[in-house]
């Protein structure tokens, strides 16, 4: 019912993230429904309190609709103790798992998004999340079916602060992009092992594609 009344800028969401990660609760009383006038400038603060304090006693008891909005809001930690569903965005939540140090359940979201067809998320699994060698190169052979070799060195031209250079514009040009992975080879056996399992997720990728 408050939902329309309750929005307030990312930047009071960051901040009131912040403070509940350190209480782990919202402590305002919540205002009863007969002293809200959501027309009133006056009482917008109570509106917010009270719809707050609403949503996180629902994600505390477990609501899943709760608790994926104060995850995307508040970077709540109780969306990721949600059984995994099509609900999910994995971006954000490997991003939640990160931002609360639990590196194998962010691990386990940049897997979904690797075996989706998401390069970056195996160029990451690679070089940061200590995959087996065998694993690193199903993600290498992956890339390769997928047209986005991560043995291939990437590198553009950019401005200084990261934007991609413009000729017609001008001015000072910066190297950017990304170096080529480098991985030990692999036994024969392994290595086609490697390639059978690379096999079957892209057609899995493609498979999704077509139905898309």
């Amino acid at each position: 019912m408050l939902e329309p009344y309750g929005g307030l800028s990312d930047r009071d969401n960051r901040r009131f993230g912040r403070q509940l990660r350190q209480r782990g609760q919202w402590s305002t009383v919540p205002v009863p429904f007969a002293e809200i006038a959501p027309d009133a400038i006056g009482s917008f603060v109570q509106v917010v309190a009270k719809q707050r304090y609403h949503l996180l006693a629902a994600a505390r008891g477990g609501d899943k609709r709760a608790l994926l909005i104060t995850a995307e809001r508040y970077s709540d930690p109780g969306a990721l103790e949600l059984e995994p569903s099509d609900e999910m965005n994995p971006y954000d939540m490997a991003e939640l798992a990160d931002t609360h140090s639990r590196p194998e359940q962010a691990r386990q979201w940049l897997t979904v998004l690797a075996r989706e067809g998401d390069v970056s998320a195996m160029r990451d699994l690679i070089e940061d999340r200590g995959e087996t060698p065998f694993r690193a190169w199903v993600w290498m052979h992956l890339s390769r079916m997928l047209g986005e070799d991560l043995s291939k060195d990437r590198h553009i031209a950019i401005n200084e602060d990261g934007s991609p250079y413009d000729d017609d514009v001008g001015g000072p040009a910066y190297a950017g992009g990304e170096d080529g992975i480098e991985l030990v080879p692999l036994a024969s056996e392994e290595n086609s092992r490697a390639k059978d399992e690379a096999g079957h997720l892209f057609a899995a990728i493609e498979e999704r594609y077509k139905l898309t």
